[in-house]
């Protein structure tokens, strides 16, 4: 016999309102828990993805700025040998 009341129970997920989702997003670009940015629930997702077209502008910007000092920081010598090395770990 087949016994039909030990199937798995499958739970739906709840749907997310759109500032839910944006601030999940923003979470996820932070690298932080989405319960850290619990401050910004206020937000609407207009202003949620407003702030993360911000951040990832900032993070480019300071991308771009520690490679130039980077650059500059190496001299040019060791900068194929050190480069080579780190593409190789990765």
């Amino acid at each position: 016999m087949v016994e039909h009341g030990n199937e798995p129970q499958i739970k739906e997920t709840p749907q997310l309102s759109p500032e839910q989702q944006a601030l999940q997003k923003l979470a996820i670009e932070l690298h932080r828990p989405p319960q850290s940015l619990t401050a910004f629930s206020h937000l609407t997702s207009d202003q949620l993805a407003w702030l993360s077209a911000r951040v990832e502008l900032i993070c480019m910007r300071e991308d771009t700025r520690l490679r130039e000092e980077l650059h500059h920081a190496i001299p040019r010598f060791l900068r194929r040998l050190l480069l080579g090395r780190l593409r190789g770990s990765s």
